[in-house]
């Protein structure tokens, strides 16, 4: 060992640090954090990356969100311009879900089609469009079972217990 580094075929060691210990790599668990820094690779063989997470946090405080990669799973999750929201990518589908005061709401894309929800949590009301290859449904929703639903050539409206129209 040298003043300028160390050369040796094995090193055994629990934790390689940067000065700061802000950046490390823990050898015992695995765990590799780097502190506001770019990992780069030339090659990666194979094409799996199973069971573990890659996070990017995000360091602008008016964003508050993070990037993730985990169990084939591409997420972000945060809160921006005061509403909280997620993304996550998975499968071939896309669903995008917010929180903004009572209204929540929910957009997925997929193979099949698309959803979108929206709702309010204070009372229980939610509308939803969604279009799959019969076409576009479009439903409304109260917090006592009533429920109105509209789809190309269909009507129905089905309240109190009953439908009172149904074409």
């Amino acid at each position: 060992m040298t003043a300028e580094g160390l050369i040796a075929n094995i090193i055994v060691a629990g934790l390689i640090a940067d000065k700061t210990g802000k950046s490390y790599w823990n050898l015992d668990t695995g765990q590799f954090v780097i502190d506001e820094g770019t990992i780069t690779a030339g090659t990666i063989n194979g094409t799996n990356i199973t069971g573990g997470t890659i996070i990017n946090e995000a360091s602008n405080p008016s964003l508050q969100a993070d990037i993730k990669i985990e169990n084939g799973h591409i997420s972000s999750e945060g809160t921006v311009l005061g509403v909280q929201r997620s993304l996550d990518l998975y499968n071939g589908a896309i669903t995008f879900n917010f929180v903004w005061g009572n209204d929540t709401g929910t957009v997925t894309i997929n193979g099949s089609g698309i959803n979108m929800t929206h709702g309010d949590a204070a009372d229980g009301d939610t509308a939803s469009l969604q279009y799959a290859d019969a076409g576009w449904t479009f439903m409304l929703l109260n917090s006592s079972g009533d429920r109105t639903d509209a789809s190309p050539g269909h009507l129905s409206v089905y309240r109190d217990g009953k439908y009172i129209i149904n074409y």
